[in-house]
């Protein structure tokens, strides 16, 4: 099992901050890719091939149960999954689809609060100046033919490259 770890770090006011990492998988020539947010160890983006697609999965373990709740633990349970709670906490699990106009896969925007994150002394870390203590990232992950040359960082992954573009006052999700 081959595994990669890259990390992505904001620097403001002298103190840098770790705001996610990305962790590359590769099992059983199975590649998967987690995008985990440092925020919150209870929220990621995982990336898995699938046939000939690639299949997002948002987690979020504090994100309000619905009608869907239940019924995605008791179709996990049926097909005999492990740890079936799990899925009650998926916001969404759809494949990539290009669509016209945007280039790039769009993964997820998320804000991000510095004061809620431990200055890291990480070494190894892609290190950015935030724009302010406050600040908006929207990921892209760039496949062959559909490429988003966006980005105020990139990172390399099995399954195309991630990258994200940076704003101080929200979603700016480019096309």
């Amino acid at each position: 099992m081959a595994r990669r770890e890259s990390s992505i770090c904001f620097a403001f006011e002298g103190a840098t901050y770790q705001v996610f990492k990305v962790v590359e998988v590769l099992r059983d020539r199975n590649p998967q890719v987690v995008i985990a947010f440092a925020q919150s160890d209870d929220e990621h983006v995982s990336l898995h091939q699938q046939d000939h697609t690639i299949l997002k999965t948002h987690y979020d373990a504090h994100k309000p149960s619905s009608g869907w709740y239940q019924s995605r633990i008791e179709a996990a349970l049926s097909m005999g999954l492990r740890n079936p709670s799990r899925h009650g906490s998926y916001t969404h699990q759809i494949p990539l689809l290009s669509i016209a106009n945007v280039k790039g896969h769009y993964l997820l925007g998320k804000r991000i609060e510095l004061k809620s994150l431990v200055v890291t002394k990480r070494k190894k870390c892609q290190t950015l100046s935030a724009p302010s203590q406050s600040f908006w990232v929207d990921l892209f992950l760039s496949t062959q033919g559909n490429y988003h040359d966006g980005g105020a960082f990139r990172i390399a992954t099995f399954l195309g490259e991630v990258s994200g573009d940076v704003a101080i006052d929200g979603p700016i999700t480019s096309a």
